[in-house]
């Protein structure tokens, strides 16, 4: 091998290491904003939180159908324990004509089946409210679990749109205005229908009144504890009776017990 052919063999070699140097220099990946960390930190707890709305459902829909099952066989029950009953009394009828040791024992069988059947119907009844109890329950969780999933979606749409806007030179503070005496929060005037929380969680609240009262999905309802104003429902969800949602300006942590004013329109 002569010297122009080490020579470019080496050049080659030369240009290959620099061309490998070159490629391994990456930029380095941007770091997000903190609206876009917290908009994905939402986003991840929006999954978790449809995550359990989605097996409460399937909980609720579990329990719907043993209260199905519960109620066909209480009905059978009921049915054998008619015909124990009917059978009871045919077996009185014959009580004259037949051998009565016999009819002692017919009879006495008769109604110690139609005690069982008895007992069973009344264990079936029992078993009954408890599961219409666990099933109004998983109904209350999951309305308060959409009231928090709607709540979660309107934050990250405003964390997106935040994250989304250039920045904007943040301007020279102003000297704080001088304080002005405050006034006790002024009661609804007028006639208003009056219900009560039912259940407080947290920033969430269901309150004794529904449509049937007036309420809306989005309307705000005052929560008084006395005389004092205790913050606002935010309505998300309404039934019948019922209104579910979460409690904004508030000034006092709400309690079972305190009074919500619905407004007369």
């Amino acid at each position: 091998m002569n010297r122009a052919t080490i020579a470019l063999l080496a050049g080659a070699l030369l240009a290959g290491c620099q061309e490998t140097r070159l490629n391994d220099v990456k930029p380095a990946p941007a770091q997000p904003s903190p609206a876009q960390a917290k908009a994905q930190r939402l986003e991840a707890e929006n999954a978790d939180l449809a995550q359990r709305l989605t097996q409460a459902r399937q909980e609720c829909a579990a329990l719907e159908t043993r209260l199905a099952q519960a109620g066909t066989d209480a009905q059978a029950l009921r049915t054998q324990l008619e015909a124990a009953q009917a059978d009871s009394a045919r077996q009185k009828e014959l009580l004259a004509a037949l051998d009565p040791a016999r009819v002692q024992a017919q009879l006495a069988d008769a109604q110690t089946k139609s005690q069982a059947a008895d007992e069973q119907s009344r264990k079936w009844e029992i078993q009954k409210v408890q599961l219409e109890k666990d099933l109004l329950r998983q109904e209350r969780e999951l309305a308060v679990l959409r009231a928090e999933l709607a709540r979660r979606d309107a934050e990250v749409a405003r964390l997106q749109a935040g994250a989304r806007t250039p920045a904007v030179k943040p301007a020279t503070p102003k000297p704080a205005p001088a304080p002005v005496a405050t006034r006790p929060a002024p009661k609804p005037a007028g006639p208003a229908i009056r219900g009560e929380i039912i259940q407080a969680r947290a920033d969430m609240a269901r309150a004794s009144v529904g449509s049937a009262a007036g309420v809306k999905q989005g309307d705000k309802l005052p929560i008084y504890r006395g005389q004092q104003l205790v913050g606002y429902l935010h309505v998300a969800e309404v039934t019948t009776k019922e209104s579910a949602g979460f409690i904004v300006d508030r000034k006092l942590e709400a309690k079972v017990g305190d009074q919500v004013v619905v407004p007369l329109k």
